[in-house]
């Protein structure tokens, strides 16, 4: 009889955990573990699912939380996409900037006319590189989506987040590269397995940083990280939560 009750129990705990689970699903994190083919699709890193919520705490220089989601349909430079939504949760207000899949890469535009920049390309290695603007195009439009501050831009001009700067191919600074594969714990300590750790070089000795997990998108991101300063300037957040939003 007592070897019976035991089996019971070995069946039934984990039942038990199944009805709690549920509950909590829609912002349950999960652990990416599984090496990603390197010809995978770009949406496996940065998934255009509309509904796809991505919220994100700012812990350097000051906090700050905001979202990310993806949004309505829409046409980007004759290129079916989504609207990206961010959305600052301290003062509600909205940034939209635009993403498509062409080819092997992920797109971002400022504006539905602009074919934007190329923000990640396979194959997914170390090593791998690519330009940042289509070179049969004269000039694009850059956008910042992160930094709520002024940043300078490859010839030294200042612009504000959110405005236009018009950048020619070839101009310096216009690479961004995969120099990684890490893994990335959430503030709750919820780990991110296999995460694609891609840099732009923004200046002489300045670059940016940006950590995808499979399924989610980006889930760390550090920005004006300056390698010859004692001390950086620099701007760094992690994902808090994510939830797929059924419209």
């Amino acid at each position: 009889m007592r070897s019976s009750r035991i089996i019971w129990l070995i069946v039934l705990i984990p039942i038990f955990l199944g009805l709690l689970i549920p509950g909590c699903s829609d912002k349950t994190f999960t652990s990416t573990t599984t090496a990603i083919p390197q010809d995978a699709n770009p949406t496996v890193f940065i998934p255009l699912e509309q509904g796809l919520r991505v919220s994100y705490v700012v812990l350097e220089p000051e906090s700050q939380h905001f979202d990310i989601e993806v949004t309505d349909p829409v046409n980007i430079a004759g290129n079916p996409g989504f609207t990206i939504r961010k959305t600052d949760r301290n003062t509600d207000e909205i940034q939209l900037s635009y993403r498509y899949q062409k080819d092997n890469a992920i797109f971002e535009s400022g504006s539905t006319s602009s074919p934007g920049e190329r923000i990640l390309e396979s194959p997914f290695l170390v090593g791998n590189s690519w330009d940042r603007f289509d070179l049969t195009t004269t000039t694009n439009t850059i956008i910042d989506d992160f930094v709520d501050e002024e940043f300078e831009v490859n010839d030294g001009d200042e612009v504000d987040p959110g405005d236009s700067h018009k950048i020619k191919p070839g101009d310096d600074y216009t690479t961004m590269s995969i120099v990684g594969v890490e893994s990335v714990e959430s503030l709750s300590g919820n780990s991110f397995g296999n995460c694609l750790k891609v840099e732009w070089q923004t200046g002489e000795s300045t670059y940016n940083y940006f950590w995808y997990a499979a399924g989610i998108g980006l889930v760390k991101f550090e920005q004006n990280y300056n390698s010859l300063a004692a001390s950086s300037d620099h701007t760094i957040g992690v994902i808090t939560d994510y939830q797929t939003v059924k419209y």
